[in-house]
């Protein structure tokens, strides 16, 4: 049986991380609030990646049904985000959620050219 620990460590620096990310317009302001908001994307994102790599979450997003989601929800998001955003939050909206979604269709064609592979030589 494998540890929970990393899991729960992860996840707990992670949200975090967002909370820092969303609310530290709250509590700071001027270059204060830009390094803890770079700090909290930075760290958000490292641990993320770390989460995304330990096997419950990894066999997740594996799927296809999360994939589709992924690559859907996120495209539409981030064109709702060019349309309606301005500055660099628009900037940053789409960079964010079009890496996301182009990963998650990156994910979808790996999937379909190993399965038909696999049929190929069966």
């Amino acid at each position: 049986m494998r540890s929970i620990v990393p899991h729960i460590v992860l996840t707990t620096l992670f949200t975090i991380a967002i909370i820092g990310t969303v609310f530290s317009p709250l509590a700071f302001d001027g270059t204060t609030l830009t390094a803890v908001k770079v700090g909290s994307i930075l760290s958000s994102l490292l641990t993320g990646f770390l989460l995304a790599r330990l096997e419950p979450v990894k066999s997740f997003l594996q799927r296809r049904s999360v994939q589709l989601f992924l690559f859907g929800f996120n495209a539409v998001a981030a064109v709702g985000a060019y349309l309606l955003l301005t500055g660099s939050d628009q900037i940053g909206a789409v960079i964010g959620l079009g890496s996301v979604s182009l990963m998650a269709a990156v994910g979808l064609v790996r999937t379909r050219r190993a399965r038909l592979e696999r049929e190929v030589s069966a």
